[in-house]
Order: C-alpha cells, then sequence, then structure tokens
C-alpha cells in the first residue's frame, strides 16, 4: 500500500515549487479529474477514433462574471450552459419559460455558447463540426453590417461607438479604444476550425478564452491511471495477514467464544429435559 502511495504522491507532485499551497491544491484536483473522468475519456476516444470520424473538446472557459471561486476552475458539467444557449437568453425569455439561471452571463459568454452551438449543430447534421473552415459564422448579423469584412478597426466613428456603447455598456472592449494601439482588433472567437481527432498525434479543440487546436491532453497522467496503478494493486495481497500478536487475540477470543457457546447449549439442554420430564409426569 506505501508504494501505491508514494507513486500518487510521485505523479501528482508540483516539483518546481513543492510548498506551493495553490499548485497543491490544482494538482490534487487533477488527480481527481484525471482518475474519475479523464482516462476513461481517453480511452474511449482511442477506441471510436478506430471506426468513425471523432472530434475531441476540452472546456476550459471561465466566465468573467462567474461565481465560482478561481481554484474551482471549470466544474464537470460547466459546458452545458453554453450547449443549451443560456447566456444567449434574455430576461423576456427567462420569464417566458421561468428559467432561473445560477450564474449572470456578459457578451462574451454569448459569443462562446453562439461558437459551440454552431459547431454541436453542425456535427449532428454533417459530421463535421466546422465544415466552413475559418468564417466567423457566429457573430449576429448587425455585426457584419457595421463590419462587412468581420474585424473591428480601431478607427471607428463616433456614432458606431456610441451604438455599441448603448448595446455593451460593460464591454468596453468593443468601444473603448486605444488609440495608441495601431492595426484592427479582430473579433474574438474567430477563425475556429475543429480537426478531426488523430490517433497519431491525439488533436482536440482547446475552449477557453483564446480557442485553438491542441495536442495529446495529459497523456502522461492518462498512461499512469491505466498502466501503472493497476499494476501496482495487482501487487497488494488479496487478505492481509494478521500479525503474530493479533492471531493470539483472534485465538483467545475463538476459544472463549466457543467455550460460552458450549456452556450455553449444555444448559439450554439440561432445561429441555427437566421440561420433558415435568410433562411425562
Amino acid at each position: 500500500m506505501d508504494y501505491a502511495k508514494d507513486s500518487l504522491k510521485f505523479e501528482y507532485t508540483y516539483w518546481v515549487n513543492k510548498n506551493n499551497d495553490t499548485a497543491r491544491g490544482q494538482m490534487l484536483i487533477n488527480m481527481y479529474s484525471d482518475k474519475l473522468y479523464g482516462a476513461g475519456v481517453d480511452e474511449a476516444l482511442k477506441y471510436h477514433v478506430k471506426y468513425n470520424r471523432t472530434y475531441a473538446y476540452v472546456f476550459g472557459y471561465r466566465s468573467k462574471v462567474t461565481s465560482l471561486p478561481l481554484w474551482m476552475g471549470v466544474p464537470h458539467g460547466g459546458l452545458n450552459p453554453y450547449v443549451f444557449g443560456f447566456p444567449l437568453m434574455n430576461n423576456t425569455v427567462r420569464q417566458m419559460f421561468n428559467l432561473k439561471h445560477k450564474e449572470m452571463y456578459d457578451l462574451r459568454d454569448g459569443i462562446v455558447s453562439d461558437v459551440i452551438m454552431h459547431m454541436w449543430t453542425n456535427f449532428t447534421t454533417s459530421g463535421n463540426s466546422t465544415p466552413y473552415g475559418v468564417r466567423c459564422y457566429h457573430y449576429p448579423e448587425w455585426w457584419y453590417r457595421l463590419f462587412p469584412e468581420g474585424i473591428l478597426p480601431w478607427n471607428l466613428d463616433q456614432t458606431t461607438r456610441q451604438i455599441l456603447q448603448r448595446m455593451y455598456p460593460n464591454e468596453p472592449w468593443l468601444w473603448d479604444q486605444d488609440p495608441n494601439r495601431p492595426g484592427v482588433y479582430k473579433p474574438w472567437q474567430c477563425n475556429i476550425t475543429w480537426p478531426a481527432y488523430n490517433i497519431q498525434n491525439l488533436t482536440y479543440l482547446n475552449l477557453e478564452n483564446d480557442t485553438y487546436e491542441r495536442y495529446n491532453y495529459h497523456q502522461g497522467h492518462y498512461a499512469f491511471w491505466r498502466e501503472f496503478f493497476p499494476s501496482l494493486i495487482k501487487r497488494l495481497p488479496a487478505t492481509l495477514k494478521p500479525t503474530p500478536e493479533a492471531i493470539r487475540e483472534y485465538q483467545i477470543a475463538t476459544f472463549s467464544l466457543a467455550a460460552a457457546v458450549f456452556v450455553i447449549l449444555i444448559v439450554i439442554i439440561a432445561l429441555t429435559i427437566t421440561l420433558c420430564r415435568r410433562h411425562s409426569y
């Protein structure tokens, strides 16, 4: 049992700074996540990709207005509100269907939700999550009416700034521009292409503040749980043998119990015989 504990400690120690409490907590979360969810999902992905086109993703986006503490990161199931479009629902829709959200959402959350719903819908209808390639198809129509090229120029006129400020007063990144910063500002969460899962490099889409393609997610930890840790468990005996001192205690207890049962049995037999004799007279 000690070497199993030591192996877990070694695998999930933040060796850069072992005394970092924040990193220690994050590694503990990673350990439970890898064991309970990640290793199994990774194995299922590698099985499915043998027979059909498969897509993998990691959802790590945190809303700026979330009420969850930072140490929690993105909890399991945190993607669901974005899949069902909760950040896009206004007060009228919420009241109509009596929906009560646990979280508040802003424009960026709505964009992420729109992106996810488009990709999920494309996959269910065509089997390809991003069939249109690099087009910023998820932005609303008014965006393209204002900016036909799909980009937000830094030399916005005053009227456009006022429109954006009225529509999104809590999103200064849209209308409060820095005149000392040259160039153009491309729309956030744009030019996304989701490649199919590749067994050679284990491609997946990383859905965070910036969505991009990555490879080989946590493969070292998953291999630890799938290949190495089970071999440690097999080394443990099925039943632990008690120590000699414990054996003597068990023997004394067993003999005492047997003697007590024997005495009780004799008493029961004697009482039975006595009762039978009384009934016979």
